[in-house]
């Protein structure tokens, strides 16, 4: 029976959020604790309940609230500096085709223009940024089906063939039993686990003999567990927790909502997702399902 952290402190009358840690990954309880008596012997009675998914989603829903709140304030005071940047850009361009080319005042336009230019590029790229993120404020309605796994699975290594093709990363697909089914949505999750795998395939990028595996398989608890694991380096233990909060990104060029979407995806079908290492150490995400 797994060890719960923290259940031994707990005192009669009062409440606390606990974590449990078993095989298939960490678990959060509310535990509260009373005391009965029974033929004159004091008992603590403890009960436990499963609050992971409302944990989640109560997280989840507070970065909905930040990213919404930043991303309106931030639009509104950029845009306009967007705009002015664009047009002062093109007025200094146009004095300059102007001037003859002999002008002294010329080699000057064209210094503000260049910055110019550098203000606009980075205006629009934070323009750009802002907006992604503001598809993490948006909620998600998943509209349910039942399909084979097998099936989901096979769609995936199509849709990525010639990405994992191009870096020589072989792919295998495990589905056990092999006639397994689940109820999702087939955009969400297809979206959901491109992510996974195209995290996998960058983390693999310097690395001989890549391999990605994606697993399906029905827990001891009859949840279907669905998982994306490489041979990669890994994620450090440290990092296992921040990298689905938003803009937190271990890659030189991520943009930090990658993983957020994929929790935001689980969470509208009601699962779970966590991080492990496999066997090698190489990271290993699940998603937990029922």
């Amino acid at each position: 029976m797994p060890l719960v952290v923290g259940l031994e402190s707990l005192l009669p009358g009062n409440t606390a959020i606990l974590h449990m840690e078993r095989p298939s990954g960490a678990l959060l309880l509310k535990g509260a604790a009373t005391e009965i008596v029974a033929s004159g012997t004091r008992r603590r009675l403890v009960s436990l309940q499963n609050i992971d998914n409302e944990m989640g989603a109560q997280e989840l829903a507070a970065w909905q609230t930040v990213i919404r709140v930043m991303a309106h304030e931030v639009m509104n005071s950029l845009t306009p500096v967007a705009s002015l940047a664009v047009t002062a850009r093109d007025l200094v361009r146009e004095v300059i085709e102007q001037l003859p080319p002999e002008d002294p005042r010329a080699a000057i336009l064209a210094d503000a223009r260049e910055a110019l230019e550098t203000a606009t590029r980075r205006s629009e790229g934070l323009l750009h940024f802002v907006s992604s993120h503001r598809r993490l404020t948006r909620p998600l309605e998943a509209r349910m089906q039942v399909e084979p796994v097998q099936r989901l699975f096979a769609r995936i290594q199509r849709l990525l063939a010639t990405d994992l093709a191009a870096r020589e990363i072989e792919m295998t697909i495990r589905v056990e039993p092999e006639t397994l089914e689940l109820a999702f949505d087939a955009e969400l999750l297809d979206q959901a686990l491109i992510n996974l795998v195209r995290n996998a395939i960058e983390a693999l990028r310097d690395r001989p003999s890549g391999l990605i595996a994606l697993a399906a398989r029905r827990g001891s608890d009859g949840r279907v567990v669905i998982s994306v694991g490489d041979n990669g380096p890994g994620i450090p233990p440290d990092q296992r927790d921040k990298v689905f909060v938003p803009f937190f990104t271990t890659k030189r060029s991520g943009s930090g909502i990658g993983l957020t979407l994929v929790r935001q995806i689980a969470a509208a079908h009601g699962a779970t997702v966590s991080i492990a290492e496999t066997a090698g150490g190489g990271a290993l995400v699940q998603l937990r399902f029922g």
